[in-house]
């Protein structure tokens, strides 16, 4: 089978994004830093051989999409920030990740999923720039009231 046709096949699967798939990444910050590495690591197409045994859109059509691939185990666990030796741990990610097809075979990630993941980060840095305003005003006006001691301190 050639590049152009398995991209094919892959776009047909993203077409029938199912939003219950993506409920796991809500809750699961491992599972969303495993989605979030497949987009940064370097995963080249490798289309497998021959043509599906079951017609489109079964479980067996899905993972023969995903036959030709090497394993990116490793390079998940290092663009996910995970420890070397939760291997383990990342390889069970990435089979869920897979099975509830938040990634594909072509290095995307769902369109679902990114949206997620997107909204995620956007709340992420709205909680830290908030404990930075909290902090700036905490040191504000610590800053404040010690000027003020000081300045009793200089009258008395």
């Amino acid at each position: 089978m050639g590049t152009d046709n398995w991209l094919e096949m892959i776009a047909e699967f993203k077409a029938e994004e199912k939003q219950e798939d993506t409920l796991p990444l809500l809750d699961d910050p491992d599972l969303q830093k495993v989605v979030l590495a497949w987009r940064r690591i370097r995963v080249e197409p490798v289309p497998p051989e021959g043509l599906p045994a079951t017609s489109f859109a079964s479980n067996e059509t899905w993972y023969w999409l995903w036959e030709g691939q090497r394993n990116y185990v490793l390079d998940l666990v290092l663009c996910s920030g995970f420890p070397t030796n939760h291997i383990s741990k990342v390889e069970r990610l990435f089979r869920q990740a897979k099975t509830l097809r938040l990634i594909y075979p072509d290095g995307t990630i769902s369109s679902l999923a990114a949206r997620i993941m997107g909204e995620l980060t956007a709340q992420r840095i709205n909680r830290v720039r908030a404990d930075i305003v909290v902090s700036t005003d905490k040191i504000t006006k610590s800053t404040k009231k010690r000027q003020g001691d000081d300045e009793k301190k200089g009258e008395g």
